[in-house]
């Protein structure tokens, strides 16, 4: 009986191993803004905007309201992704760490209708802005050039600097102008859990 014991714990000591496996570390993406810049008067030349008491153009929206704009069609994302089977794709998460970026608390959101999203054009949606009926866009700055007009050097410079670090770039745009842009850093980091 002890020579059949010693050759079971002979194979059970040869089946475990001497050191432990550590654990496989777990990764998550972060998508976060890097840098805003806001137009209100795209009409307006940049001579015009420095001058403080240049009067405003007929196309001019406040800064909040431009935030506003923009988590009412994020409000249309969360509820187009609840629905959707497949995985949000990294657009999808980029332009949710905008959203996440202004909620603060104090803006609400707005009534739109005609909401819309295409993965590669972004979002759009039909919104009351400063009393007219107008089409909002939000998407990357690659895919919105054709469909808005010329941007100051300034939205220019910002999105070559983005995607010359490999960062993501988005638009807002109202009725083809751009009031808005938007750097989005994507990286992987890994998870640190505490027990």
């Amino acid at each position: 009986m002890g020579f059949f014991s010693k050759i079971f714990r002979r194979n059970k000591a040869a089946n475990t191993p001497l050191i432990a496996e550590p654990p496989l570390p777990e990764f998550e993406e972060v998508f976060e803004v890097e840098e805003v810049i806001y137009n209100e008067d795209p009409l307006k030349s940049a001579v015009a905007r420095a001058d403080v008491n240049s009067p405003h153009t007929a196309d001019f929206v406040e800064e909040n309201d431009l935030k506003t704009l923009i988590l009412t069609l994020m409000v249309g994302l969360d509820e187009h992704l609840a629905r959707m089977v497949e995985k949000p794709t990294n657009h999808h998460k980029g332009m949710q760490a905008v959203g996440i970026f202004l909620r603060d608390g104090k803006l609400a959101p707005i009534a739109f209708m005609q909401w819309n999203q295409s993965p590669i054009q972004g979002l759009a949606a039909r919104m009351i802005v400063k009393g007219k009926s107008r089409t909002v866009l939000f998407g990357p700055a690659l895919a919105m050039v054709r469909n808005i007009a010329p941007y100051g050097a300034d939205f220019t410079a910002l999105i070559e600097s983005a995607h010359e670090k490999g960062n993501i770039v988005y638009l807002l745009a109202i009725d083809g102008l751009a009031y808005a842009v938007f750097e989005v850093s994507h990286r992987i980091q890994e998870v640190i859990k505490v027990h």
